[in-house]
């Protein structure tokens, strides 16, 4: 637990659920209190998803079979549960104290999800393996851990090389800037190194880097480097890439990046002041609420003047009017700080470097209507906990440029709405290559598969070769 970070949900419910054990709560009384304490709603969240399997195994005991059912009582992301609280409780009893029943249905093939192989195939072999790196990296370590009646085991290959300089970078805050940001990173030198090695960075054109020379030695290997993002730009890049190179007796080099904002032009905000006069719950409230609507129309929807609307609005706001989208979060308090119900238009120009069907992400906590290219794509009216993953639309992106406009509604005190684009595939064959496993045979059973997986966001990556037009360019 000490891992944990203190004060974090998930350190708080872990330590929880220890405590529940220990004044006798019943298993169901255990679960109630941490999912009352600080639960989310999220099927694979981690605040609750590390504590269950304390629970399976505290409540279980050494029997796997109890043990897997107690988890499995918490319900939530069983598949990883099970298999963490059943993994922990095989390696105390060993396979031979495994119970065949269980054993038997399971079988000794080794099926992954991604792109995995190995010479074996089997569990058992990956269970030998395993356990064989534990038993030499006891020994080899000096842990003080002493394993017994293990077999006997060939050592860790001997390096002869000696250790080899290498790179890391940490970033400051988040790895994502829009035009004018400035990203802060610490680049590290770990290993040999010898005084005076000369570290250079290099980066996008129009970034400027300070320093992108430095002079490190074994007194000095850690130098904060600020990346300032260029502003007289008319594209802005999704995917920004970074070298840090060390001139060493073998040079040493480091990719990192700096993912580029989406950029959204802000068209406005719009509401009601009067109540509807047939609606006497309305009526009740019009000395103290703005009214909103998702089905009114307060811009001419979907052929919305977007340069003049977006240009009045800056006029208004005293400001460039554009929203710049951090981790595909579009924050409309960046700009505006209107309290209440309100609407809200944005629009935004993708540019693909080829026509492609892809996923519209959305994450959202109120009603939305998206347009792509004049296109209703999606129109979703509800108030609903915020997860990344609310709602999924499929669309066809155009080679160049592609125009979004989102109309956002908000009825209550506060609005969350992101979104992102990820890959889709139309076949298969696509999906086989979107997960490097092109050329590879599959039979009839395997295909099936692969062509259920055309309607799954979820294992597709999330699209970066994109850029978007930087609004008033």
């Amino acid at each position: 637990i000490h891992y944990l970070p203190a004060g974090t949900p998930i350190e708080r419910l872990t330590r929880a659920a220890f405590e529940a054990y220990d004044q006798g709560l019943s298993l169901r009384d255990a679960h109630d209190r941490l999912m009352a304490l600080a639960g989310p709603p999220e099927a694979c969240d981690s605040p609750n998803n590390v504590p269950f399997p304390f629970l399976g195994l505290l409540y279980g005991g050494t029997n796997l079979q109890d043990v897997m059912l107690s988890t499995l009582r918490c319900g939530y992301d069983t598949d990883c549960t099970l298999a963490t609280a059943a993994a922990l409780v095989g390696q105390i009893l060993g396979a031979s104290r495994i119970p065949e029943a269980l054993k038997r249905p399971v079988g000794d093939e080794l099926v992954m999800g991604i792109q995995y192989n190995r010479p074996e195939m089997t569990l058992s072999a990956l269970a030998r393996d395993t356990a064989r790196v534990g038993v030499v990296l006891t020994d080899e370590c000096g842990t003080g851990v002493e394993i017994t009646a293990a077999p006997t085991m060939t050592p860790m290959p001997i390096t002869l090389k000696a250790a080899a300089p290498r790179l890391s970078v940490e970033y400051a805050g988040l790895p994502a800037a829009a035009p004018g940001d400035v990203v802060n990173v610490c680049v590290t030198v770990e290993g040999p190194i010898s005084e005076g090695a000369h570290l250079t960075l290099t980066g996008p054109t129009g970034w400027r880097i300070a320093p992108d020379s430095v002079r490190v030695g074994p007194a000095r290997r850690a130098v904060e480097v600020a990346l300032h993002a260029p502003t007289d730009v008319d594209v802005w890049p999704m995917r920004n890439l970074f070298t840090a190179r060390l001139e060493a007796d073998e040079d040493v080099a480091f990719t990192f990046g700096v993912a580029g904002a989406g950029l959204y032009r802000f068209l406005g905000v719009y509401y009601d002041a009067l109540p509807n006069k047939d609606d006497p719950v309305q009526m009740r409230r019009r000395f103290n609420q703005h009214f909103v609507s998702l089905d009114r129309p307060y811009l001419p929807e979907p052929d919305v003047d977007v340069e003049t609307t977006f240009r009045s609005w800056s006029k208004k706001l005293g400001r460039v009017a554009t929203v710049p989208s951090y981790e595909h979060e579009v924050d409309l308090s960046r700009l505006v700080g209107l309290r209440g119900p309100y609407c809200a238009y944005v629009a935004r120009t993708v540019i693909s470097p080829e026509a492609r069907p892809v996923f519209i992400v959305i994450g959202n906590t109120d009603p939305y209507r998206l347009y792509v290219n004049g296109e209703l794509i999606a129109e979703v009216d509800e108030s609903v906990w915020w997860t990344p993953f609310n709602n999924v639309h499929e669309a066809e992106l155009r080679a160049g440029p592609n125009e979004f406009l989102i109309k956002l509604v908000r009825r209550g005190d506060q609005m969350r709405f992101t979104l992102g684009l990820r890959s889709r595939a139309r076949n298969g064959v696509e999906v086989m290559e979107m997960m490097g496993m092109a050329g590879r045979p599959m039979d009839d059973h395997w295909q099936e598969i692969l062509g259920r997986l055309t309607d799954q966001h979820n294992v597709m990556d999330w699209v970066v070769d994109t850029a978007d037009a930087v609004p008033g360019n």
